[in-house]
This record gives structure tokens, C-alpha cells and sequence, in this order.
């Protein structure tokens, strides 16, 4: 800013201009805004912010700006020119002016551009306002007028000695209008190149109140102030007491713009950026600093606070961004450091604050400053140069320094180092009990007390070489340490160290412990790396929240009333009763990762946190409570990774206006792969974390990764309900959310007259299949028959005569012949018994449990009479299962023979029971003798082998065991 924009102001005495300490955030070309400077600045309905510029119109959604707006402009009504002011928004309508003098409305559900008002109408255009009831009024050069359809209608004309003539084409006002504005009450305002005027409702004509040029005005309350060539001037809108703020500044050009913030202090755009407290005349100068990132970008030319309170400014190829509401945030850059970036805080009794920064220094840095340590030029007192770890302030107000060579006491108060008190040898933790006795941690714990040491353990833990994070009392002479990898309890009567066993996942087995702090209500809240914030209770960890799990928290402080902040490398971790929240950008921080121990609390209440930024203090209790969560809209559509604008063809379904304005969407079976942006306005994009539910395929809400966009694939055909919320500090979600309903068309082959047809089709192909097994099985049945018949009238007549001649034989012969007829007639009994089995396989009308069980018993009682074995055979049936239709027969049958035959070849045994079970579900048959049971070092026979292929073949379980004989069980399920 020039010397010649710096306001002098004065009111009854000068005031001097001071710099307030206000971070700002910035948005530049870089992130998407036009290439020109940027005109005027307004927020829509939604709270969108949207920007003028020479290059045209641009949007911001609170995480990106927008500049590829399609607009429809009507044939006769063009579009003209480039864009000079953004003037109103009622009803969802945008009124603009060109710099060719024509008044521009867009619709911002459609995107649809009309020209409402030109120059060959009115001469040239100031600006326009909507009243409460939504009619549009316009300042021209020829004076003010009220639409009224598409006519326009000439407000009364202005009461004052400067009216040369009052005719019906004349408002009695020989200057041009620029502003418009109306009160709390309704009441129109208006300022020029003639003065300030305003028409009470009560008067036919417009009064004058103040006769000089006026560039802007605002209107707050019972306050109306406006921007003249030599300062501010505020008129009471009841009272029309005037009061002057004199002040030098440059020539109006006709740029300047004037705003009220929340607390009712004016803010100046003039070529700069000013702040005005209209109670005590403070001017405050805001101007850029190369060396601060978060100072006001340059020369500022428009100025608005929108809904939420946060600040806009446009300069010179930026938008600068500020929530003044939260100003209290101080900001402390290390002077006549080399660097800003602080690693350990420490306060005094004085409510100094030493700090310890990156080039290695430590020093004061509030107060008169003091440098303890420098290593870039000789040392003060004689201090050993090495790495700092940590600072503490004890009771007695010495600033103790600890390294990793000792830990070194500054007297604050004679500022002085007595070496004859250095604790010597690492020190990484310092702690300090209520009786004021210190202890010093590294791998092992010393005690320091009225200059006396003594070393009270060697090594705190075994298992590794880590040293110590954190010593926190627990209760008498029993203390939490901490290492990076391990976490105990040491008793400090017995000098014994207690590992915690039985730790939860997240901290086995390395819970990197950075911090611990132990609070008022004697709460011990443990800060790890990478695992979040816990708490210890009764020997038990318990995680404050999911949301936390992978953060790092570098350690924390208590309040005085009573609340908890934890730095970490995502904003301050702010926990009260009943809850906790993120405080980042959204309090006022315009950083967010601070750093580990760099943390404190002062005697009046101020915490302090560094980052690589400098130092952010406040005090808690003048704090403002962090906003409402923000409201989501839905901004962008795309399919197969193309954006889709309204106005476009999408498929069969027309997108006829902007997205965040739809409630239903329509899409075609085609769009397989669709996607959908969104934004929560006016909240910056680090604030913000979003959440989405599709109500149609499940209930839960699932995190949106990446950020302000989601995709779909493959949606099937339904109605679906989109929904996303925002929440800035993660302790609640947005009221008002993003809400779309999605129609997915089906295809085709999906409607319901496409399956009914699939449906018949596939009953008429099942019953033709159906038709063909039946006749497959029918053949193969009267196959089976036939077969049987055959072998029964032919070769079973047969293999009957030969054993009957052999027994006729028999009882004819003697000697050898007879024997041998024997041998003939056995043999025909064998092959005629294994032949009716046979038959007994093939014929179908055998195929039940009934007849089975039967032939079973029939076969085992004859076998078994042969060979003198007794049989006991058991027969159970649950429900009508032995009516049920038996498959697999034949395999079922051979296994039981297989079973019976090696009882009576191998077994030796005297006795066998038999039981058959059938129930809903299995059939089963077991078979258990008294024999010699199985040889365990013997191979397996080729009888039980082909026992156990035919019963894996049916899907049969067969289990055989050795026990008091041979036991064999066969289960198999129907």
C-alpha cells in the first residue's frame, strides 16, 4: 500500500492506525480465479460466493472456484460486456451491471441471462437493489426507478435546494446515483456524485442529508455510513444525526465498497483494507507483509462479509479471506530469530513465554526479550550448546533447559545460570511434583530438590534402549512412564517397573506414547503417534473417538475451566464435557500441524501452541464457539468421467437447470458409471469433512474419499435417495444436506414384460426337459424291467435246473462223485443267491427303505446262519420315512454285503448287531461284531477301500473304527 493510502483518522482527538493481527487465507489465479483482478464480490441464496472480474463471472463453492459457467443468453438479449458490479440476489435472480451500462439478471436455478434494463432506457446505470416484497429498483443517471412488470416506474423526485426544475421526465437530482440500499425498516437509501438521500415512507419526496460525493454506503442498524472524498461520515437513520470521521485519503475513483462486520466496525476497500471502529475511532491498516503468508494480499478494492461472518476482500490477483469474529487468536512471530518455527513453550510467573526455535535458540518471546541460548554467536552464561528437548518453568520461576547433555537452570527473576546446579547427563522428560521436588527422565529417573540429586532407578525398561516420553503420577509414589515403544508403571517405593499388559491393538505392542497428561479430575490422557488420544482408566485404555485413530497427538494442555487441548498435526483437539472438536481453519488457526511439546498455559489463562508458523495464543474463555456445520449442495454430474451441463442431452433425460436446485434425476440403464460433486459454500475445504448415504442399497453413512465427489457403478434399476452432510469440527453433521433422488431406468431385458416372457420361455423349456427325463426315465425303467424278466424266465430256470440235477446227482452218488455234486450244488446256491440280488438291484419297484431294510435283513440273517454267527438286527423309523423313495440302491446294498462278507471272513466273531435308522434328515445303518477287530499296522484291504469309493460316490459318510471289534457306520442324507 502507497504512504499517500495510509488513513490518517481523526474523531475529536487523532487516532493513530495500529495492524491487527488477522490471518488471512487467499485464493489466486493458482486456484482457478480469472486472470484479471477481481471487481466485486456478493453471495447467493445458497451461499455461494460468486466474483466479477474483467474476465468475466466465477464461483466459489468453498473449495474450488468455478469459471466454465454455461449460461443461456437469449438472441435478443445478449450478454454485453465484461462484468463492473455485482449488485443483488433475491429469489435465486443475480442482477449485474456491464461496463457497457446494461443491467444483466441470471437465474441461477437455470443459468438463463437477460438484459432487464439498458442504456438507450435510462442512461447509465449505478446500481440496483431488491426490496423486501422482491420489486427491483434501479439508479440511473437519469434518476431511480421501480420495476413493476416489465415497465419501470420513476420514484418521486428528491427535496432539495439544488433542483432546478421538477418536470415528469426529471427526479429533481442534477447528479448521477450510484447506491442504493434499503433499512431495517424498509426504507430506500440512496448516495452520488449529489450526496446522501433517503425517502422516509411517510414523505412524497426523497430528503437530503449530507452533500458531498459519495462513492458507497452500507446500512447496519441505526447506522448509515458512506464513503466521501474526505472520509467517512454516519448518519443516525432514525435521529438523521450526522457524525464525521475526517480522513486523508486518495481521489474516489468510483471502486471503493464499505461493509459492516458482525461486531458493527466498518471495513474499508479504498486501495487498501481498513478497519474503522465507529465507537472508539480506531483505525485499524491492514497491509501486505512478504514475510507472512497470512497477511491481506494488496490493494483492496471491494469488501463483503457474508452469512457465517467471514470476511472477502478483493485486491490485485487475489481474494483474501478472514473470520475477524475470531480474531482473538493472536498470532506471535519469534522476533529477531533466524526462523519462526517453535519446538518446546514454556510460561513463567511473569506470563513470559520461552520458547525454544528451530535454529537451535531459546528466548523469550513476549516481554522484554531475552536470548538464553544462540548458538550463532557466543553463549550467554557459559551454556553448553546442544540439543534443546524440552523447557520447564518451576515453581521457583527458573527455566530449566534440558538437552541431551543436562538439563541447565535459568533464574528468570536475576538472570543468571547457576552451573553448580546442572543436572548432568540426557534429560528428554521433566516433571515436577507438588512438593516442588523435579524429576528428570531419560532411560533412567533422577530427583532434584533444594540442589541435592540423587538417582532414583538406572533404566526404567529392559526391552529396549528407548528413553522416556512422559513421567505422570498416578497416585503416591506410583507414576506412568512412557517410552516410544513401551508403556509401565513405576512403583517408586519398591523401584519396580510394572509393564501394562493386555493393551488394545491400536497400541500393541508400540503404543508410541509422546505425552501424557493427568488433569483435574485426576483423568490421565495419554498422546500417541499415529494412534489417536486415550485415556486411562482403572488400568484400562479406552480411545476418545474412531474419528482419532490414526492421528498424531503431540501432547496437550488444561484450561483453566477445565477443558483439554491437544496439539497434533491436524488442527487443536478441543475436549469439554460431554464431547470434544477439531479447531483448525474454522477457529481462526491458518495452520494446521503443530508441533510436538510445543505447548502451555499461562497463570491467566492464555494457551499457547507453536508450529512451523510461530506461536497461536488465546484465551479460552473469549473464544467464539465454532459454526454451525454448512450447508452441502450438489454442483456437478458426471457420466463416464464427462461433466454433464444443464441445458444438455443427457440420454432421454434433460438436465434443464443447475444441480444444486434438482431434486429428482433421471438416468438411463446406459449411465453405468456417474458421479456427483458437491460443496459445502463458504467453508474452506480444510474444514470441512463430508459423508454419504445411498438410501436404496444400504443405511450407512460411508466417508467420502476423495473429498466433494462420489461415484457409482452399475447402479441397478430402482429409485435410490443420494444423501451428503458436512461437518466442520466432526461433533455434528450439517442439518441442511444434500439430498437427490435417482431414478435408474432399466433396461430392456429388465422390464417387467421382458422377464414375464423369460419366465414363460423358461417354463415351457422346463417342462420340455422335464417331459424328455420322465420319457429317459421311463425307457430306462421298462429297460430294467425287461432285463430282469429275461434273466429271471431264462438263465434263472437255467441255473435252477443245474442245481437241482447236481442234488438229484447227490443223492444218487457215493464216494467222490458224491462230494463233487456237492461242491456243484453249493456253487449253484451261491450264483443263484448273488444273481437274485442282482434282480433284486434292477427292479424298480425296490427302490424303497422298506424293501431295502428288508433285503438287508434277509441277506445278513442267511449269511450269518451259514457261518454260525448270531444277529441281532434293529429296525427305527421317524415320521413316514419309510415310505420315502430310496436312490442309489444298488451301491447301498453293495456296501452292506461288502460289510457282512468281512465279518465272516476276517473277523471271528460270534455275534453282530445290525441297527437301520431312517429320520427326516439321514439314513444310516451300522454294523458292529465282537471279532478281533482291525490290524493297525496292516494294509487297508481292496473290500474296505471299494467300501469307501462307493460310499463317496453317493455322498455317503463312512466312518470305520477298531473298538471291541469293528464298527462300521454309514450316514447318508436324504
Amino acid at each position: 500500500m502507497n504512504s499517500r493510502h495510509v488513513w490518517l483518522c481523526f474523531f475529536v482527538a487523532a487516532t493513530i492506525p495500529t495492524r491487527a493481527q488477522i490471518a488471512f487465507d487467499h485464493l489466486t489465479k493458482s486456484d482457478g480465479l480469472p486472470s484479471f483482478a477481481v471487481t466485486d464480490i456478493i453471495e447467493d441464496s445458497l451461499g455461494f460466493i460468486w466474483f466479477s472480474s474483467e474476465a468475466g463471472l466465477a464461483r466459489y463453492d468453498g473449495t474450488r472456484v468455478e469459471t466454465d459457467i454455461a449460461w443461456e443468453v437469449s438472441p435478443d438479449q445478449p450478454y454485453r460486456g465484461v462484468i463492473s458490479e455485482l449488485c443483488d440476489v433475491f429469489d435465486d435472480q443475480l442482477t449485474f451491471v456491464t461496463y457497457t451500462d446494461y443491467l444483466m439478471q441470471l437465474d441461477l436455478r437455470t443459468g438463463r441471462v437477460s438484459q432487464i434494463l439498458g442504456p438507450e432506457m435510462h442512461g447509465s446505470i449505478g446500481s440496483s437493489a431488491f426490496d423486501a416484497s422482491g420489486q427491483l429498483w434501479v439508479t440511473t443517471k437519469q434518476g431511480v426507478f421501480r420495476r413493476d412488470g416489465e415497465t419501470y416506474i420513476r420514484v418521486v423526485g428528491i427535496n432539495t435546494p439544488k433542483v432546478t426544475h421538477d418536470t415528469p421526465t426529471s427526479i429533481g437530482i442534477p447528479h448521477t446515483l450510484k447506491c442504493i440500499a434499503f433499512d431495517q425498516e424498509g426504507t430506500p437509501w440512496f448516495a452520488g456524485n449529489g450526496g446522501l438521500y433517503t425517502k422516509p415512507q411517510d414523505r412524497d419526496r426523497a430528503i437530503e442529508l449530507y452533500s458531498e460525493v459519495i462513492s458507497c454506503m452500507a446500512i447496519r442498524g441505526d447506522r448509515v455510513c458512506a464513503l466521501s472524498q474526505t472520509g467517512v461520515v454516519m448518519v443516525n437513520r432514525i435521529t438523521h444525526e450526522i457524525r464525521r470521521f475526517s480522513c486523508d485519503i486518495p481521489p474516489l475513483i468510483g471502486s471503493e465498497q464499505i461493509a459492516f462486520d458482525p461486531e458493527g466496525a466498518l471495513w474499508i476497500a479504498a486501495g487498501g483494507l481498513l478497519r474503522l471502529d465507529l465507537d472508539t475511532s480506531q483505525l485499524s491498516v491492514f497491509t501486505p507483509d512478504p514475510s507472512d503468508p497470512f497477511s491481506v494480499s494488496g490493494r483492496s478494492s471491494a469488501v463483503m462479509f457474508d452469512r457465517q461472518g467471514r470476511l472477502w476482500a478483493a485486491s490485485e490477483g487475489a481474494v483474501d479471506m478472514a473470520d475477524v469474529a475470531r480474531r482473538r487468536i493472536r498470532y506471535i512471530r519469534p522476533a529477531g530469530q533466524s526462523g519462526a518455527n517453535v519446538f518446546s513453550l514454556a510460561t513463567d510467573k511473569n506470563g513470559t513465554v520461552w520458547g525454544q526455535m528451530g535454529d537451535g535458540s531459546v528466548a523469550s518471546l513476549t516481554g522484554q526479550t531475552r536470548v538464553v541460548l544462540n548458538p550463532d554467536s557466543p553463549v550467554p552464561h557459559n551454556l553448553p550448546t546442544a540439543t534443546t528437548t524440552r523447557l520447564h518453568v518451576d515453581s521457583t520461576n527458573t527455566l530449566w533447559i534440558c538437552s541431551l547433555v543436562g538439563a541447565f537452570p535459568y533464574s528468570i527473576d536475576q538472570d543468571r545460570i547457576d552451573l553448580g546446579q546442572v543436572i548432568s547427563g540426557p534429560v528428554t522428560v521433566i516433571h515436577e511434583l507438588s512438593n516442588g521436588e523435579l524429576l528428570f527422565g531419560a532411560l533412567g529417573i533422577k530427583s532434584y530438590q533444594n540442589g541435592r540429586t540423587q538417582t532414583l532407578i538406572q533404566r526404567v525398561f529392559t526391552r529396549s534402549s528407548r528413553t522416556l516420553t512422559t513421567i505422570i503420577p498416578l497416585q503416591t509414589d506410583r507414576f506412568l512412564v512412557a517410552s516410544a515403544e513401551e508403556i509401565g508403571e513405576w512403583h517408586r517405593d519398591t523401584n519396580q517397573v510394572a509393564y501394562f499388559e493386555g493393551l488394545p491393538d491400536a497400541l500393541d505392542p508400540s503404543p508410541f506414547v509422546l505425552h501424557a497428561l493427568r488433569d483435574s479430575h485426576g483423568r490421565v490422557w495419554i498422546s500417541t503417534y499415529g494412534h489417536g488420544l486415550w485415556t486411562l482408566n482403572q488400568g484400562q485404555f479406552h480411545e476418545l473417538d474412531d474419528a482419532l485413530a490414526f492421528e498424531y497427538v503431540y501432547g496437550g494442555v488444561e484450561a483453566k475451566n477445565g477443558d483439554l487441548w491437544f496439539a497434533t498435526n491436524n488442527g487443536l483437539i478441543h475436549v469439554f464435557e460431554g464431547g470434544w472438536s477439531r479447531e483448525a481453519h474454522a477457529a481462526g488457526f491458518p495452520v494446521l500441524e503443530f508441533n510436538g511439546d510445543s505447548f502451555a498455559a499461562s497463570n491467566s489463562g492464555m494457551l499457547y501452541f507453536g508450529s512451523y508458523e510461530g506461536v497461536f495464543a488465546f484465551d479460552v474463555s473469549r473464544l467464539i464457539a465454532a459454526p454451525n456445520p454448512p450447508p452441502v449442495f450438489f454442483t456437478g454430474l458426471f457420466v463416464r468421467n464427462q461433466p454433464v451441463r444443464y441445458l444438455e442431452q443427457l440420454d432421454k433425460a434433460l438436465i434443464d437447470r443447475r444441480l444444486e436446485y434438482m431434486d429428482q434425476l433421471h438416468l438411463s440403464h446406459k449411465e453405468d458409471f456417474v458421479g456427483l460433486q458437491f460443496a459445502a459454500p463458504s467453508t474452506s475445504a480444510q474444514d470441512a469433512q463430508f459423508r454419504y448415504q445411498i438410501k436404496g442399497l444400504s443405511d450407512e453413512w460411508l466417508p467420502c474419499l476423495p473429498q466433494e465427489r462420489i461415484s457409482f457403478t452399475d447402479m441397478r434399476a430402482g429409485s435410490y435417495q443420494i444423501r451428503v452432510q458436512a461437518t466442520n469440527d466432526r461433533s455434528s453433521w450439517s442439518a441442511q444436506e444434500a439430498r437427490l433422488n435417482v431414478i435408474v431406468a432399466p433396461a430392456p431385458w429388465e422390464t417387467w414384460w421382458a422377464r414375464s416372457l423369460a419366465v414363460t420361455f423358461l417354463m415351457l423349456g422346463a417342462l420340455a426337459i422335464y417331459r424328455i427325463r420322465m420319457g429317459q426315465a421311463l425307457a430306462v425303467a421298462r429297460l430294467r424291467q425287461r432285463i430282469a424278466n429275461d434273466l429271471h424266465d431264462d438263465l434263472g430256470v437255467m441255473l435252477t435246473h443245474i442245481a437241482q440235477t447236481a442234488e438229484l446227482g447227490k443223492v444218487r452218488s457215493q464216494g467222490d462223485v458224491r462230494q463233487t455234486f456237492e461242491q456243484v450244488a453249493d456253487l449253484a446256491r451261491t450264483v443263484i443267491q448273488h444273481f437274485r440280488d442282482v434282480l433284486w438291484t434292477l427292479d424298480q419297484n425296490n427302490e424303497s427303505w422298506n424293501t431295502l431294510i428288508a433285503r438287508m435283513r434277509l441277506f445278513a440273517s442267511s449269511t450269518l446262519n451259514r457261518a454260525q454267527i448270531q444277529l441281532e438286527f434293529q429296525r427305527k423309523v421317524q415320521g413316514q420315512g419309510d415310505g420315502w423313495q430310496v436312490g442309489h440302491t444298488r451301491e447301498l446294498f453293495l456296501i452292506f454285503k461288502e460289510a457282512i462278507h468281512n465279518v465272516v471272513k476276517h473277523a471271528q466273531a460270534t455275534q453282530v448287531d445290525i441297527r437301520t435308522e431312517i429320520d427326516p434328515g439321514h439314513f444310516r445303518f451300522v454294523i458292529h461284531d465282537n471279532g478281533r477287530g482291525l490290524d493297525a499296522q496292516a494294509p487297508i484291504g481292496k473290500g474296505l477301500a471299494s467300501m469307501r469309493t462307493r460310499a463317496k460316490g453317493i455322498g455317503a459318510d463312512l466312518q470305520v473304527e477298531s473298538k471291541n471289534g469293528v464298527r462300521i457306520q454309514l450316514t447318508m442324507p436324504i
